[in-house]
């Protein structure tokens, strides 16, 4: 990494790839994923965070590419607040939230067809249900 501050690199990049997720083409090609209740595939994700490496001069190889996204981890939450995929995550992914003993509810998707379904029904049907959630960034 540069030695500087992580944030006095990665965000100008990370702006430039808020404002490519943001755009007309990605929403195109996103869209269909989305509207069919699924993520978009890993490779579109990876192509706008290229696409914004190298719009700031940088050759996207793995190694920029994990450095990109190590210093993006390292920032601070005021300055992941700035970037609305980042702000997004912070707020939806809370690791630290008590839930032993509490009642799963909600809407969920059938893994088999993709078909909504209330979270209870899902649980009923696995007793011994592990629940991962993940995030990227």
């Amino acid at each position: 990494l540069p030695p500087y501050a992580a944030g006095d690199w990665c965000l100008p990049i990370l702006h430039t790839e808020a404002a490519l997720r943001q755009g007309t083409d990605y929403l195109a090609q996103t869209a269909s994923y989305y509207d069919a209740g699924s993520p978009p595939p890993p490779e579109l994700c990876d192509a706008v965070e290229q696409q914004a490496l190298r719009a700031h001069g940088l050759d996207p190889t793995p190694e920029w590419v994990e450095a990109y996204r190590f210093a993006a981890r390292m920032l601070s939450k005021q300055e992941r607040a700035e970037v609305f995929f980042l702000r997004a995550n912070d707020e939806l992914f809370r690791p630290g939230v008590e839930l032993a003993g509490r009642r799963m509810t909600g809407a969920a998707c059938r893994v088999m067809d993709g078909a909504p379904v209330e979270m209870q029904e899902v649980l009923a049907a696995l007793p011994r249900a592990l629940l991962v959630a993940s995030t990227s960034s």
